[in-house]
């Protein structure tokens, strides 16, 4: 008893993170490092077509493909998961609510399609908050905080070597959820990888290849709804 107590206690420690400073900047400064923070989201609506490598809560492994339709503006999405030989296992779509077309066992599990689309709008949506701050942390990384609607924290560190990074924390502010942006990007801006790691209980991580991406527009009318 006194272990599992123990182990509790450690995993809540550990998931415990101390937010960095911010060092304030002066107004004009704090705009540019805003619009630098939100450069790391598509501005654009995009299909994009991705090689997702899972490693899973049971320290599975799995590959799979996803297809994800993203409307940057209305932030809403269309997203279809699928083994490598195209077999769908998840359909839904985002719109303000969730609608679930297609789940098969186990991405039918209670839960999942709502962590699964909030993981894609953290990833490609710019947040949206009640409030904001940006500035520069005590290693110099320019940093930008949201605060959301539902009291948790959002905030985006642009590194040095170009990446960016987005640490979700909850009200009490233990990390769920990181995202790390490489460098790499392709001629439309579009970042072509990114890390998810979910952390906590159950954890996961997700490494995501763009492998193709086209524009929704009047030549290529994506939208269903």
């Amino acid at each position: 008893m006194r272990t599992t107590v123990f182990s509790i206690l450690l995993f809540l420690l550990s998931s415990c993170v101390r937010q960095p400073e911010i060092i304030p900047v002066s107004k004009q400064s704090a705009v540019e490092i805003q619009k630098e923070c939100e450069r790391i989201f598509p501005r654009k609506d995009w299909q994009l077509f991705h090689r997702i490598r899972a490693r899973l809560p049971n320290g599975k492994r799995e590959t799979l493909l996803g297809v994800t339709q993203i409307f940057t503006e209305k932030q809403k999405l269309n997203c279809v998961l699928m083994t490598i030989e195209g077999l769908v296992l998840f359909s839904a779509s985002f719109n303000g609510t969730i609608s679930v077309q297609r789940a098969v066992p186990p991405f039918d599990k209670k839960g999942f399609a709502k962590g699964m689309l909030d993981d894609i709008r953290l990833i490609f949506f710019r947040p949206d908050y009640l409030r904001k701050m940006a500035g520069i942390k005590v290693t110099r990384e320019k940093v930008c905080r949201y605060e959301l609607s539902n009291g948790d924290i959002e905030e985006i560190i642009l590194l040095p070597d170009g990446r960016g990074e987005i640490n979700l924390f909850n009200r009490i502010k233990q990390l769920r959820r990181s995202v790390v942006y490489q460098a790499e990007i392709d001629a439309d801006k579009l970042v072509k990888r990114i890390e998810l790691k979910a952390h906590g209980f159950p954890g996961y991580r997700l490494n995501l290849m763009l492998l193709t991406a086209v524009p929704i527009n009047k030549e290529h009318p994506c939208d269903s709804s």
